[in-house]
Parts: C-alpha cells; structure tokens; sequence
C-alpha cells in the first residue's frame, strides 16, 4: 500500500498491493469508496486472487455500486494500417457512427497521432492513435480505445458482467459504435483489454480548486521570484504532516480489506 492523490472532493487515497487506485472520505460516507483499476491492474488481480474482471464489475454491481467510467481497447498489429486511414475514412464519409458528432480531432504529438471519433464532453468517445510510437517500440502497433461514462458506462458494466466472452464483447462494442466497411482490418480487432472506474463520480471540490489553482499559482510565483527556501520549508511542512495521514489511511485501508473480504464471501 502507498499513498496517492486524493481528487473530486475525497480526502484520502492510496493504491492497494495490485495498483488499484482508492478514495475515500471519512466525513462523507454518502460519497463511498471510488476505485479506479487500470487493465494492469485488472490482470494482476487476475493473477493474484483469480477474480476475472468480469467478476469483480458483477461484485460492484451486486452491491450496488456503480461504474463512472470504463474504457475498452483493442490492438491493431502488423495490418500495415495508419491513423491516418481512419481520418482519411472519416473525412470522405466512409464511416457510419452511433455518436451524435463524429468529427475527427487529430491529435499530433512526440509519441504519435491520435484521432478522436465522437466529443470528448459526450458518454461515449473513441480513439485511435499509433500505440508503438506511445510505447517508445517498433513495429506496426495501433490501438482502438472506447471510453464510456455515466448511464453508457453502467450499461456496459451489465453487459460485461454477463458476457461469457470479454474480448468478443470488447470488438463488438467497437465495431458497433463506429464502422469503416472500407477497412478490412476493422473486421478482425486483434487482443482486448478493459480498465475499470467504480464509484462516485464527483466535480473537483473548492478545496481541490484552491489547492491545485490558486496555492499552486502563488507558490510557482514565490519561486519564479528568487525567494529562497520556498520549496523547502514547504516540503518540510508536507513531510511533517505524512505520519499523520499515513496512520489514517492504514486505519481506513484496514476497515476496507474487511469489507471487501465480506463481499467475496456473500
């Protein structure tokens, strides 16, 4: 266990021994506990305890918890296909597309190309970019990602809990979201992954938009400036205050690992 970055109003967090990312505040049970697990992290799971991903999504539906956020993924190797057949596809309309706009957003970057497919504020968006220049390999290696959230991403967790076969649903949801009849390579996606947000999906509290905006601002100011022993003290008075926050998250993960050791029983 080791501490993380509490956000959207949480107070504490830490990552668990499979590198699932928790949050949690005590003085808002009503928020419950958020989870974010990433397709690593679901496979280690996997490895470690034998619970599949689809058992834990039916663990948290069972429970009444809910999903914020899922993205799926599919990889694209060795087709001798680019991210730019996709946009050249999507700009002379050789596409039909579930999503109300299916503009392209060609992203350019030091690891490679992106296209988006579908607004990036919609409960649906997917992207295709050149995952081997992202990875720092070589090779012919693109990703497909399908991000839902809100009521898309909670009706694709029933999907996945009952699904007997998670890759098969993966390719079918991308597939069924957008087509490119002209791509023969779109007909046979090749390995799938899930990653997994589980919770309560919350706006960034005035706490955190005054920490992160206008403390940060005034610190970044004071060093820019010259002033000397800035950084310091402040790490000092960070460092101070660890012990103290540590002993609640053992205290809080300890009250957690019990929980979820009843869930696993029931």
């Amino acid at each position: 266990m080791r501490p993380a970055q509490a956000v959207q109003g949480y107070k504490i967090a830490w990552y668990d021994q499979y590198g699932a990312r928790h949050l949690y505040n005590p003085d808002r049970p009503d928020m419950g506990r958020h989870v974010i697990m990433s397709s690593q992290t679901l496979d280690k799971i996997a490895c470690g305890s034998g619970m599949s991903a689809q058992a834990i999504i039916a663990n948290v539906l069972r429970v009444g918890g809910k999903c914020t956020r899922i993205d799926v993924a599919a990889d694209i190797r060795n087709s001798k296909t680019t991210v730019g057949d996709f946009e050249t596809e999507v700009a002379n309309g050789r596409y039909s597309c579930r999503a109300r706009s299916a503009a392209t957003i060609k992203q350019l970057r030091q690891t490679g190309q992106t296209v988006y497919i579908g607004s990036r504020q919609s409960s649906a968006v997917m992207r295709v970019y050149d995952k081997a220049a992202e990875a720092g390999a070589g090779g012919d290696w693109l990703r497909v990602e399908l991000e839902w959230k809100q009521k898309r991403a909670q009706i694709a967790a029933n999907g996945i809990a009952n699904t007997e076969c998670l890759a098969t649903y993966i390719s079918s949801a991308l597939r069924g979201f957008v087509d490119f009849p002209a791509l023969p390579v779109w007909r046979t996606l090749g390995d799938a992954k899930l990653y997994l947000e589980s919770g309560r999906e919350r706006p960034q509290s005035a706490s955190d938009v005054w920490l992160y905006e206008l403390v940060a601002k005034h610190i970044a100011r004071r060093i820019a400036s010259g002033e000397q022993g800035t950084w310091g003290t402040l790490a000092e008075s960070v460092i101070a205050y660890l012990p103290e926050c540590h002993r609640d998250i053992v205290r809080l993960q300890s009250e957690l690992e019990g929980q979820s050791d009843r869930w696993k029983h029931e």
